[in-house]
């Protein structure tokens, strides 16, 4: 499962900073086999949080010149 967070995160956390805002802001646990999407409140960043079964991997993307405006969707 993929879970995106609609609220903005702060972009200095890490995996585990990441990971710890997933389970308390929206009530799941990525050590459960899912991912997690965050985005900035630059809509061009946005950070992925997902547990392989022996750590968590965190990827990163930022956009030049443009913006990640399909996650604006999910904000209803």
């Amino acid at each position: 499962m993929i879970y995106v967070a609609t609220r903005t995160v702060d972009f200095r956390k890490r995996a585990d900073g990441l990971a710890l805002s997933a389970k308390e802001r929206l009530g799941h646990d990525p050590m459960k086999g899912m991912a997690v999407v965050f985005r900035a409140k630059r809509l061009d960043r946005a950070k992925i949080v997902v547990w392989d079964g022996s750590g968590f991997v965190l990827y990163r993307k930022r956009l030049k010149g443009s913006a990640f405006n399909g996650l604006l969707l999910l904000r209803a």
